[in-house]
């Protein structure tokens, strides 16, 4: 469903693969929706979806300290506007019907699309790799 090309990338490694991870886990929860898993199985995978968002977020509101402060600002309201939806997809889960699915692919879709292509390209123009080169977070164990 989602598959990472280097046109996503920000040019910052550690972010591009978390990016990368976060697709993945994305993909997970669509194919458990797709199969006819369990609801039980997608709210879990789901919530593995959100938690992972949460922490990469942290990652970059560390690297977005660097930033004017407008910057900042935007960003941040973006991450907690994504959360959001999430966090509101999970609470609704025991209404899940065939819609189910699609409606989390577009919430996704839409934020990797413009915040990822957009908003984190922006950020990661303010700062350098090499400036941080010496703190790599690539991956966290869910």
């Amino acid at each position: 469903m989602f598959t990472w090309s280097p046109k996503y990338s920000v040019g910052f490694e550690e972010v591009d693969f978390q990016h990368q991870k976060f697709l993945k886990i994305a993909d997970k929860v669509i194919e458990c929706i797709g199969t006819g898993t369990d609801v039980s199985t997608v709210k879990t995978k789901t919530v593995e979806l959100l938690e992972y968002a949460k922490w990469h977020f942290e990652t970059e509101h560390f690297y977005m300290s660097q930033c004017p402060n407008h910057i900042f600002e935007d960003h941040k309201a973006q991450h907690e506007e994504i959360i959001s939806k999430i966090e509101v997809f999970i609470q609704d889960i025991e209404k899940f019907d065939s819609d189910f699915g699609s409606e989390l692919m577009i919430i996704v879709k839409k934020w990797f699309l413009s915040h990822i292509l957009v908003t984190d390209k922006k950020l990661y123009n303010c700062i350098s790799d090499e400036k941080f080169g010496h703190i790599i977070i690539k991956d966290k164990n869910l």
